[in-house]
C-alpha cells in the first residue's frame, strides 16, 4: 500500500506543461518488485526513514536526506521499507521533459535532458552542492505546503535552480543533446505530444502520429526518443495507465467503461499491463484509494 498526496499540480499557463509534486508515504514493511516508472522526469527527497530502491539492474539502500534523480523509462520501485518503525517519506518532483525541450518553455538549456538519461543517480552527500540541493528541496515542500501568494513561481525557481547544480555535479552528462535541433521540429513535436494525450483512448497507430507531426516514422521515433528517453510506445502505454489511475481515483466509471477510456479494447489485457505497471489489479488500486479517502 502506498499514501501518495498530490501537494500541487502546477500548469504552466504559458506552455501547458505540468509540474507535479507529491508527498508520498508507502506502507508496507516488504513488497515484490513490479516494473514502476512513469512519463515524467522525477527528482526525489527522502523526507525520513529507510528502505531499499529495487531498479531494472540493481538495488540501492536509502535513507533520509538522499536525493535521487529518476529519469522516465527507469524502472524503480521500494521493495523494502521502515515502516513499522520509521516511516519512510518521499517528497516526488515530477515535470513534462517538455518543460525542458520545448520552444514553448524557457525553463532550461535543452541539453539539460541528458541529466535524465543516465541510470537512477543518487546524489552524493559529499559533493558540494548537496547541501544547497537538500535545502531546496524543503523550500520546495514548504512553498507546498504554505501555498502563499507566488508559490507556483517559487517552485519553478528552486526546481530550476536544483537542476542547474545536479548539472555541475554530474558534468559526463552535460555535452550537447547531438545534432542542432531546428525549432520547427520541436514544436511539431510538442505538437505530436499534446496530439498523443489528448487522444489516448483512440487506437494509435505510429503512422498517425508521425503523419500528425510531418515526420517520417523512423525520424520521429528517433527525434521523441531522444528528446523524452523512452520510445513513443513506451510513453503511450504508460500515459495509458497514469490515466487509467486517475479516472480509478476520481470517477465511478466501471473498470471496463476505464479500459475503453483509456485506448484498451480488451479487459484482460488491461488488467494484465495494469498489473505490470502498478503492482496490483484496478480493482484492488481503486478499493486501497477509497480507504484511503476514507481514512
Amino acid at each position: 500500500m502506498k499514501r501518495n498526496e498530490l501537494l500541487v499540480k502546477y500548469l504552466d499557463a504559458s506552455n501547458g506543461h505540468h509540474i507535479r509534486i507529491y508527498e508520498s508515504v508507502p506502507e508496507f514493511s516488504h513488497r515484490d518488485f513490479f516494473e514502476h516508472r512513469h512519463s515524467d522526469f522525477e527528482i526525489s527527497y527522502i523526507i525520513s526513514g529507510n528502505g531499499i530502491y529495487n531498479l531494472r539492474d540493481g538495488r540501492i539502500n536509502i535513507e533520509q536526506g538522499d536525493v535521487f534523480v529518476i529519469g522516465t523509462n527507469q524502472i524503480h520501485c521500494i521493495t523494502e521499507n521502515s515502516y513499522s518503525t520509521n516511516p519512510l517519506v518521499l517528497l516526488n518532483v515530477q515535470f513534462e521533459p517538455r518543460m525542458i525541450w520545448s520552444p514553448l518553455s524557457n525553463m532550461l538549456p535543452k541539453e539539460y535532458i541528458n541529466l535524465f538519461k543516465t541510470k537512477c543517480e543518487r546524489v552524493s552527500r559529499d559533493c558540494k552542492s548537496y547541501p544547497k540541493i537538500e535545502t531546496l528541496m524543503l523550500s520546495i515542500l514548504q512553498e507546498c505546503k504554505e501555498q502563499k501568494t507566488g508559490y507556483q513561481i517559487m517552485i519553478k525557481s528552486y526546481l530550476c535552480e536544483i537542476i542547474a547544480l545536479l548539472m555541475r555535479e554530474f558534468p559526463e552528462v552535460s555535452a550537447s543533446v547531438g545534432e542542432k535541433r531546428a525549432q520547427e521540429s520541436l514544436i511539431s513535436m510538442d505538437n505530436a505530444m499534446t496530439y498523443i494525450n489528448e487522444n489516448l483512448g483512440n487506437p494509435l497507430s505510429l503512422k498517425e502520429i508521425a503523419d500528425f507531426s510531418g515526420f517520417s516514422r523512423t525520424y520521429f521515433s528517433s527525434l521523441f526518443t531522444s528528446l523524452n528517453g523512452l520510445t513513443p510506445w513506451e510513453y503511450i502505454t504508460i500515459r495509458r495507465i497514469e490515466k487509467s489511475k486517475e479516472l480509478l481515483c476520481n470517477t465511478n466509471l466501471s473498470v471496463l467503461e476505464i479500459s475503453g477510456t483509456c485506448g484498451y479494447e480488451n479487459l484482460s489485457n488491461f488488467n494484465r499491463m495494469f498489473l505490470r505497471a502498478v503492482g496490483t489489479s484496478p480493482s484492488q488500486y481503486r478499493k486501497r484509494h477509497s480507504k484511503e479517502t476514507k481514512s
